[in-house]
């Protein structure tokens, strides 16, 4: 009688193991939910200037979240239960799961060393389409009036655009200036206050810190999900265990 109370001492153990796994679980969930929205909201801006990834990113870790939820709330019956075929197809979700997020951070790994050019190519179609292109054109609006800056080195890279050049010499858009006295903003510093500073270096620093942090969340509730496949593999083979001991 001892070995089999001590197994399903086990069992509770392993099984209030998992309810609260599931608890920090379905926090990750929203913790990535969260992020994916964030991005759309923050940073759609800076990402819409290198359209490949601009919806991508925000979507796959907004999914992600939303189905860690779901999961994690169907989950806390498998771990109260502990039937043992639904604890394994819980862990082998999870480990799918935790494949997709190290496919994200492998990404951003590849997209760190990708990221110099890709912002610096997207800021000069912004300005090569600015006025033309409405998605484009507000993203440089947003970008310069945020960041206070103008152009993508600096303020001069306007003269040599389609919109610098049907505007005159010294005309510059809107988002270039902090204030204008006749509400023109051009290089006259008596008529403008101009943002001197280019973007792309102050977009690039801007990108990269969210990104690190992104990063770290996304690394850290990694972390947390082996843990989970961990409980969710070992309580199954408890529950067979416990099984097995009954019919013998």
């Amino acid at each position: 009688m001892a070995k089999p109370l001590q197994t399903l001492a086990v069992l509770g153990s392993l099984r209030l193991l998992l309810f609260l796994f599931n608890v920090l679980f379905w926090a990750t969930g929203l913790v990535l939910l969260l992020i994916g929205l964030w991005i759309s909201v923050k940073l759609h801006k800076y990402l819409e200037l290198d359209r490949e990834i601009s919806s991508a990113i925000p979507i796959l870790i907004s999914g992600l979240g939303l189905f860690i939820l779901l999961l994690s709330t169907v989950a806390c019956q498998c771990s109260v239960k502990g039937n043992a075929p639904k604890l394994y197809i819980y862990s082998t979700l999870l480990f799918v799961i935790f494949l997709t997020e190290l496919c994200l951070l492998l990404f951003g790994y590849y997209f760190r060393y990708n990221v110099d050019s890709a912002f610096h190519e997207g800021l000069a179609t912004g300005l090569e389409l600015y006025g033309k292109d409405g998605e484009r054109t507000a993203a440089m609006d947003d970008i310069q009036s945020t960041l206070r800056c103008c152009g993508v080195n600096n303020y001069t890279d306007w003269q040599v655009t389609p919109w610098g050049v049907g505007h005159g010499e010294n005309k510059l858009p809107h988002s270039c200036c902090q204030w204008t006295v006749q509400g023109v903003c051009s290089t006259n510093q008596a008529e403008a206050h101009l943002f001197k500073v280019g973007c792309y270096r102050l977009v690039l620093n801007f990108v990269m810190e969210n990104l690190k942090v992104i990063g770290l969340s996304v690394l850290g509730v990694s972390i947390i999900h082996v843990l989970g496949i961990t409980l969710g593999c070992v309580l199954a083979r408890q529950v067979s265990k416990a099984e097995y001991e009954e019919l013998r």
